[in-house]
């Protein structure tokens, strides 16, 4: 398991990385251009994670809203959805302590993207992972979070 470290304002966090599919850019060399996102739980004191390219994450969901604007009860999405469409929440949360996320409507957010094919911006796999992960974090109840870097 590889560590991530991360130094904000004079700070360290350590994150457990069980997956990372950020890919350095071909411009700066930077993986992601140092726009992560950090889905994590913490575990026996130590911060369990996924690390991705925040920009595609914040693609998939634009591609959702996009194709599925005309056919989707907006009252029905997740909040994790919804916060993202809204820019707030969770979206904005660049704190290495991380927001919280619900665990069972952050589920619910990823069946949606599986449905609709978001595999040009995360996989089946990258979504099967944090599926994996969030379930984790429920098993133990474990708090699921977030943090945008």
């Amino acid at each position: 398991m590889e560590i991530h470290e991360i130094e904000s304002n004079g700070k360290k966090f350590f994150y457990n990385i069980v997956k990372n599919t950020t890919e350095p850019c071909p411009e700066c060399g930077i993986p992601a251009c140092g726009k992560e996102d950090i889905i994590w739980y913490e575990e026996k004191n130590q911060r369990i994670a996924i690390i991705f390219d925040g920009g595609y994450f914040d693609l998939a969901l634009e591609e959702f809203f996009d194709k599925n604007i005309k056919t989707v009860k907006y009252d029905s999405l997740p909040i994790f959805m919804k916060q993202w469409n809204e820019a707030r929440g969770w979206t904005d949360c660049i704190d290495y302590n991380g927001y919280t996320l619900e665990i069972d409507d952050f589920l619910n957010s990823m069946k949606l993207l599986k449905s609709c094919q978001m595999g040009k911006w995360i996989t089946i796999e990258d979504i099967h992972s944090m599926e994996e992960l969030a379930n984790n974090a429920k098993k133990i109840e474990a708090k699921l979070k977030i943090v945008r870097g």
